[in-house]
């Protein structure tokens, strides 16, 4: 099961695009950050790449870095999906990895993947935004420090390159459930554990 949860991410992690800028969220400030240019995009040859430098976060802090008060469980759950979609367009994962765990081994698999395509030299071109977070199918409070979502996440289509002289493949849209279980770490809403559902 465990390997199959892997190739299904591997495969996920084929469609990672852009920016995905929406949420079920009729709230226009809930995040405030900066859609990433678009012309950030991987080095055709790995041995030029250089890694991105992170992100400053806006006025105010990151919106997953309020208290546990000021902000929901499944709404960290929604800003770590548009951090993923940021993250393929600049290959900055400093904010996906800061929203998480030390114990999420599928969140480092997540922003390892996306290390490596930059490093390595591959293209992901999209059709539309990278993933879009949709709808609550679960919100399960089993403690007061410990919360289960699930929601269903769009990403589209695309192309992916693997070298300069290769063609690239195309991969299609598609829709899955994910999961993600959110701990409280010092009063904020981290990541413990995610994936896709099935």
């Amino acid at each position: 099961m465990r390997l199959l949860r892997r190739l299904i991410i591997g495969l996920t992690c084929a469609s990672l695009l852009t920016f995905a800028g929406c949420s079920d969220d009729d709230d226009p400030s809930a995040d405030p950050s900066e859609t990433p240019s678009l012309t950030s995009s991987p080095s055709e040859s790995a041995s030029t790449y250089t890694p991105p430098s992170a992100a400053k976060p806006p006025k105010g802090g990151w919106p997953e870095d309020k208290p546990a008060t000021e902000i929901s469980a499944e709404k960290v759950a929604r800003l770590w999906i548009k951090a993923l979609s940021s993250a393929t367009v600049t290959g900055d994962t400093s904010r996906l990895r800061a929203m998480t765990t030390p114990k999420c081994e599928q969140c480092a698999e997540f922003a390892g993947y996306i290390e490596s395509d930059f490093r390595e030299g591959i293209v992901v071109r999209p059709r539309g935004a990278a993933y879009v977070p949709k709808t609550l199918t679960l919100a399960d409070p089993k403690s007061a420090n410990h919360v289960e979502i699930r929601m269903l996440v769009r990403s589209s289509g695309g192309t992916r390159k693997e070298s300069s002289s290769g063609a690239p493949s195309k991969y299609p849209a598609q829709t899955n459930e994910w999961f993600f279980v959110l701990r409280l770490v010092r009063g904020r809403w981290k990541i413990n554990d995610l994936g896709l559902m099935g």
